[in-house]
């Protein structure tokens, strides 16, 4: 019996850019309901309360966002990355990609451009991945965040490691 695992979606082409003001209702809704099915012990309710601060909170600080879009449509948001340079290194606070293009290295690719970013704005070494599960594991990026040697944090200490920066 063969066990054939699945096999990669073809390699799409993709706009890699910065996000303008009209993706962003995109990029926070994303984010908060991927984290939330993720994992979670807190009430539905009071996990989007908190998600909404930490959210406020990173994005009041002008971080780098990513998206990827087809090169024929770019107003259509395949993935996105939301990060920032800081003298510890670079500080992935989320990634998403919409389900259909998940094994289309899309991922990898908004990843190799942001740090190629980061990297070049004089970020330190480190790779920091700032959210995880209920169990303090990265999620269903877990793969290939650790092809890049992504360890996770917490979002406090991405807070705290953010208002250490300057």
């Amino acid at each position: 019996m063969s066990h054939a695992s699945p096999e990669a979606a073809p390699l799409l082409p993709v706009l890699i850019r910065q996000a303008k003001p009209a993706d962003h209702a995109f990029v926070l809704s994303s984010w908060k309901r991927s984290a939330y099915a993720q994992g979670t012990t807190l009430p539905q309710g009071s996990f989007f309360r908190l998600m909404n601060a930490v959210c406020d909170e990173i994005m009041c600080g002008e971080p780098l966002i990513l998206v990827a879009t087809p090169p024929e449509m770019p107003s259509v948001i395949l993935g996105w990355v939301c990060c920032e340079s800081t003298s510890e290194g670079t500080l992935l606070y989320f990634a998403y990609v919409k389900s259909s293009y998940r094994r289309s290295k899309v991922c990898k690719r908004l990843l190799d451009t942001a740090l190629a970013i980061t990297e070049a704005e004089g970020a330190g070494p480190a790779k920091i991945a700032a959210f995880s599960d209920a169990k303090g594991k990265l999620g269903r990026f877990a793969p290939t965040l650790a092809k890049y040697g992504f360890v996770p944090a917490t979002v406090s200490r991405a807070l705290h490691m953010r208002s250490e920066r300057g």
